[in-house]
């Protein structure tokens, strides 16, 4: 099934609010398909209309987004016990809307979830019916990457977007002789483990990029950690990649970088040969923590072979990750002149309806030219940007206000000081509730009181979080750097 939608077109939101509804009525009518634009949306695990309501995130639209993943919540499989693994994908999308949107604490609450869903049902890849073999993708659907090259030799594996696994018990003997348990009827159910799989990583990263300096003492990757640590998956099996790479996120969530970075090599080639879905979430971690060690040759590398590998499996939150990581170690570095591939990114994306990844390096272009003293370019490059989101609700989410801190540093270098004190002043409104750091002190503190952390664990969290701004925190995220120092 072709799940290209046009993002762009006026009834998109429209559709939008319909595979909300289906989510729902596909919990109800089992077996049986709906139609959207003609085309069958099927029981499949996740459910085709989820991946409906993915793009209307991809567009920008997270109120709406997030009111069809919790739409598709409500329509999820259910155990005898527990909601089911298709549950860690809507868990971790709501989280996703609500992190963008600057909600922390909710989102990750949602995160939580989707990450004790995987620990619940931990064995969940075993009875997958996955093909044995790897087959390379048809060469005529790998279309050029508009903003460069990959520099490391590339085969795109084919991976069905549905694959049978099996549900319940073959031989319910044993149960039924200890006298004890509910008795499941053995069952294939259609799922698609790499969106699954996908969801697991992006709980994980996300959880560490919104504790920070608590990540080190969460309970909860620890648990992810244990589990993971079992290989629960069909040996000899090139699935193992994805336990890697799952594993390697958990190590990377609780700052065990040393831990994590080994299993991330491993895991970029599915059965040493193939780029897989989780490849481009392998080498983008890769990157960050050549980053955190100084070697902003090695990060770009890594940041821009992530942005292509995502480009091949259409993952835009790992493009965009990738290739605002790439810019800021370019900043970093001090090369001089533009990052030429934040230009040719942003017009795909903007092609493609991918207006979130759009709007972000279209900042970062402004970004650009505001560190090149090209205030009026700078300038029309914002423009741009409102007048494609403009009645997004973008505006009013984290995306909104740093384009406001970057309006306010455009008006400041062209003289405007009060169009720049207005413009700060409504990025620091927002950022009073949507900083990570002051969140991250909130947390602490309340924590510190209900005695979940210690008394060396508070004092080691603290250091870290009330000293000033460091220089790479003004860099990566200024509007973050200033909130800490007037909140």
């Amino acid at each position: 099934m072709d799940r290209s939608i046009d993002r762009g077109s006026p009834s998109h939101r429209g559709l939008l609010r319909l595979a909300a509804m289906i989510c729902l009525l596909l919990s109800v009518v089992g077996g049986s398909a709906a139609q959207v634009r003609g085309q069958v949306m099927r029981t499949t695990v996740p459910t085709d209309g989820y991946f409906v309501v993915l793009g209307g995130l991809y567009d920008g639209d997270y109120a709406a987004a997030l009111q069809g993943f919790q739409s598709c919540l409500q329509g999820a499989v259910k155990t005898s016990s527990s909601f089911w693994i298709d549950s860690i994908c809507y868990h971790t999308m709501c989280g996703e809307c609500l992190f963008q949107m600057g909600q922390h604490g909710p989102a990750l609450e949602q995160f939580n979830k989707a990450l004790r869903l995987q620990i619940t049902f931990n064995d969940w890849l075993i009875p997958v019916k996955f093909n044995q073999v790897i087959t390379p993708a048809q060469q005529a659907s790998l279309r050029p990457i508009p903003w460069g090259q990959p520099q490391r030799q590339m085969i795109i594996g084919s991976f069905p977007d549905s694959i049978l696994i099996q549900q319940g018990s073959v031989d319910q003997t044993q149960k039924i002789a200890s006298g004890g348990g509910v008795i499941q009827q053995a069952t294939q159910v259609p799922i698609n483990p790499q969106e699954i799989v996908r969801c697991v990583c992006l709980s994980l990263r996300r959880r560490h990029q919104i504790l920070g300096p608590l990540a080190p003492f969460d309970k909860l990757a620890g648990e992810l950690i244990s589990v993971l640590t079992k290989r629960m998956v069909q040996p000899n099996h090139w699935s193992e990649a994805w336990v890697d790479v799952m594993l390697g996120c958990a190590f990377a969530a609780v700052g065990k970088d040393a831990q994590a970075k080994p299993l991330f090599d491993k895991s970029i080639l599915a059965g040493g040969q193939y780029d897989h879905p989780m490849t481009s979430v392998a080498l983008v971690e890769l990157g960050r923590i050549a980053l955190i060690s100084g070697n902003y040759d090695l990060a770009t590398k890594y940041f821009q072979e992530a942005s292509y590998s995502a480009f091949y499996f259409v993952d835009p939150i790992v493009m965009e990750d990738a290739l605002r990581l790439a810019a800021t170690t370019h900043f970093l570095a001090n090369r001089g002149g533009a990052y030429v591939p934040l230009a040719l990114a942003s017009n795909w994306a903007r092609l493609q309806g991918f207006y979130e990844m759009y709007a972000s390096l279209m900042i970062l272009i402004a970004e650009n030219q505001c560190l090149l003293d090209q205030a009026d370019a700078a300038a029309t490059t914002l423009d741009n940007i409102r007048s494609t989101i403009g009645r997004s609700n973008m505006l009013k989410a984290c995306v909104g206000a740093r384009l406001s801190f970057t309006q306010a540093h455009v008006n400041y270098q062209l003289g405007n000081s009060a169009g720049g004190d207005t413009a700060v002043n409504f990025a620091l409104a927002f950022a009073r509730t949507g900083s990570l750091s002051l969140f991250r002190m909130d947390l602490a503190d309340r924590k510190t009181v209900d005695r979940s952390l210690t008394t060396r664990e508070a004092s080691e969290i603290f250091n870290e979080l009330l000293r000033d701004p460091q220089p790479g925190h003004w860099l990566y995220d200024p509007l973050d750097a200033m909130a800490t120092l007037v909140h």
